[in-house]
């Protein structure tokens, strides 16, 4: 019998009290997945002997209570071990390419230290509530996935919020105004940390408003003044960005008539110091990022994601025209641009296209060589209407794809993009996934058999995987799937 134990080590010899979710539970697991053994999970009570591989969390005062980095007790190493095993057997049952190689897991490079592995993420969300702590010395003052510069920023700023009296938002009756403070920061061309300061809140107007401005002006005056004192490296706060709540605003426009006829083409934004964005690098490519944009959470790994995929490029006889799905800001088919012929994004967000162009342009790429297009490649949309967009741009052939790289959301690709991919049979298909689970189904319907009859001309094999930590101390994993078209 296995027993799943949160919090306990590979290795560890322990006391555990044992449970299980109820029988009905029990029951429609063994429907829905016979032959798998139905999991039963034990409450860790004491640690008799620990495994050489148990280590003290670098966050101990809140590990086990936020669950940001459940595996901090876990050596970097093991995690790894762990990583690689877990996706090993995954894979190990697939009905395709027997030849697939699976390689071995990119981890963050330690050089002897474990830096690389703590204050790693580039954007890190707190939520604001009118909920009380259990005891007082409970507050967090800073976290471990974040950097220094960021943590005091933090707490420079929640001290002000209660010598002011700045009102938290009360989850309960949706009234209240700060809702969620969130910090993001990059490192500029020049080597430079830049830091973003965003306030989410639930109106731009009234007393919290005006305190907060305060706030805002005190802080900056406070930055401004030790920027005199400060080494010339030292991290620079470049932007604070107020956004509106479109979950506040939806239950204040359910109270207040007013408030609805007023929410019309309404501003949720605005900049209240510095910059509307930071910048970030990637693989020595510049990008600008926005308050909301979506961008990897880990740029020191996303560079090594990103080379990786390069160098599975680099291999090719000659350069493709490339269709990046999913695109977002553009950051891959950007760092893919010197390898590319031309690169075609697609993305759903209409702002993060605008953005992708914007951080073309910023890396010295002409339209003609990049251009991204916003289609709403999950559910809501038809295949002609993405290649009229194509074919409206150009002479149209010349922009169909030699190669694909899809980076779909958590849920994966949408079974007529499959279809759609299959048909339009580019040589080499690149999947990069944050969720292993789905990618499994996904790659076994590019590999099936081709229908002729429907179309589907393309049948693909699995060359390799490449998994890469992108998150240390998490149990997520990136992998990158090379898929060949089989002549």
């Amino acid at each position: 019998m296995q027993v799943v134990v949160p919090f306990a080590t590979p290795g560890d010899k322990l006391e555990a009290e044992i449970w299980e979710r109820d029988v009905q539970s029990r029951e429609k697991w063994a429907i829905s997945k016979p032959g798998n053994t139905w999991p039963v999970f034990g409450q860790q009570v004491q640690v008799s002997k620990p495994s050489e591989q148990r280590v003290e969390p670098l966050c101990s005062k809140y590990f086990g209570i936020c669950g940001g980095c459940k595996l901090q007790h876990v050596s970097y190493a093991q995690q790894l071990r762990e990583k690689q095993r877990w996706i090993q057997e995954l894979f190990a049952d697939r009905k395709h390419s027997p030849d697939m190689e699976i390689r071995r897991i990119l981890g963050v490079a330690t050089d002897g230290d474990n830096a690389g592995i703590y204050h790693y993420r580039n954007k890190m969300e707190f939520t604001c509530s009118t909920g009380r702590w259990l005891l007082d010395e409970d507050k967090p003052t800073d976290g471990d996935g974040a950097s220094s510069a960021c943590n005091s920023l933090l707490q420079q700023l929640v001290a002000r919020c209660e010598d002011v009296g700045l009102e938290a938002y009360d989850f309960n009756t949706h009234e209240g105004y700060l809702k969620q403070i969130v910090l993001r920061r990059g490192v500029n061309v020049q080597g430079r940390t830049e830091i973003m300061l965003g306030l989410v809140t639930t109106t731009f107007d009234g007393e919290q408003s005006d305190l907060l401005k305060k706030i805002v002006n005190d802080l900056v005056q406070e930055h401004e003044k030790h920027l005199l004192t400060d080494a010339g490296d030292a991290p620079r706060l470049v932007s604070i960005v107020e956004s509106l709540d479109s979950e506040a605003q939806r239950h204040q426009r359910r109270r207040d008539d007013s408030a609805r006829k007023i929410h019309e083409n309404a501003i949720t934004e605005r900049t209240l110091y510095g910059s509307s964005h930071l910048e970030d690098t990637i693989l020595d490519h510049r990008f600008k990022i926005s308050f909301d944009s979506f961008f990897q959470p880990n740029s020191v790994q996303a560079s090594v994601l990103y080379r990786e995929i390069q160098r599975m490029m680099s291999t090719l006889p000659d350069k493709p025209v490339v269709w990046d799905l999913f695109c977002g800001v553009g950051s891959i088919g950007i760092c893919m641009g010197q390898h590319a012929k031309k690169v075609v994004g697609f993305e759903l967000v209409e702002a993060a296209v605008e953005h992708a162009k914007v951080n073309a342009r910023l890396n010295n790429y002409a339209d003609d060589h990049m251009q991204f297009f916003c289609v709403d490649l999950a559910k809501n949309w038809q295949e002609e209407e993405l290649l009229d967009k194509i074919v409206s741009s150009s002479d149209g052939t010349s922009d169909l794809p030699d190669m694909v790289i899809v980076d779909p959301p958590r849920a994966g690709l949408h079974k007529k993009l499959i279809k759609m991919l299959r048909r339009m049979a580019p040589r080499q298909i690149c999947y990069v996934s944050c969720n292993p689970h789905s990618q499994v189904p996904d790659l076994e319907a590019f590999c099936a058999k081709a229908k002729p009859e429907v179309g589907e001309i393309g049948t693909y094999r699995v060359r390799h995987l490449q998994p890469v930590d992108m998150l240390p101390h998490t149990p997520h994993i990136e992998t990158i799937a090379w898929l060949e078209r089989c002549d």
